[in-house]
């Protein structure tokens, strides 16, 4: 599994950015970011949009949580 999640910012002026967060829905968006999930069978989900630093911080944790998972598995 080769998850990545990646995160810039980005300029209102010239983005056509949302006025929320995309994951959330109650805060401004600080970040675009983009989500790339690898399933079992080797294909790829992109999840791409504008997320708040509180949700910036819960994907970064989502993608720790994967990977601690899959090498307790790759372990056992």
């Amino acid at each position: 599994m080769y998850d990545s999640l990646f995160f810039a910012t980005f300029d209102p002026v010239y983005i056509n950015a949302p006025d929320i967060c995309d994951v959330c829905i109650k805060q401004p968006p600080m970040f675009n970011y983009e989500y790339c999930i690898e399933e079992p069978g080797g294909q790829r989900q992109y999840i791409k949009g504008f997320c708040c630093a509180a949700c910036a911080e819960g994907l970064l944790k989502k993608l720790k949580t994967r990977e601690a998972s899959e090498w307790a598995h790759e372990e056992a």
